[in-house]
């Protein structure tokens, strides 16, 4: 359980700046939440994400000159569109269900729960 709760924590970070970085919402462009199906679809795509930004992290750091580097996060925003893309969700989409659950604490506990059985799945446990 503690290497999921490891894993689950830069989960929160990730959907802080996405909060952050997004156009905030107004009153009546409030998108709708997802339901349970795309909230498992979502956290599937989030899991590959989260592995082509690893992998980024990795490279950048053997990243020789700022254009390697640039050359790398260009790629790596590449694929995780094509990782968003695969499972049917817009970038626009994904973002909103990202701003969703850092607005909505009920929702996001689900996003959790749903999180910790697939990570449990993946891992075997």
């Amino acid at each position: 359980m503690r290497a999921v709760m490891k894993a689950v924590a830069p989960l929160f970070s990730l959907m802080l700046l996405a909060l952050l970085a997004a156009p905030h919402i107004g009153a009546q462009e409030i998108p709708d939440p997802p339901d349970r199906e795309e909230l498992v679809e979502f956290t599937k795509a989030y899991f590959e994400v989260m592995e082509v930004r690893e992998e980024m992290e990795e490279r950048m750091m053997r990243a020789a000159t700022q254009e390697e580097a640039q050359e790398i996060q260009m790629e790596a925003n590449h694929k995780m569109v094509a990782v968003i893309e695969d499972y049917e969700f817009t970038a626009q989409r994904y973002t909103e269900i990202t701003n969703i659950l850092n607005a909505d604490e009920e929702l996001r506990q689900k996003f959790e729960e749903i999180y910790i059985e697939l990570l449990e799945e993946r891992d075997g446990l």
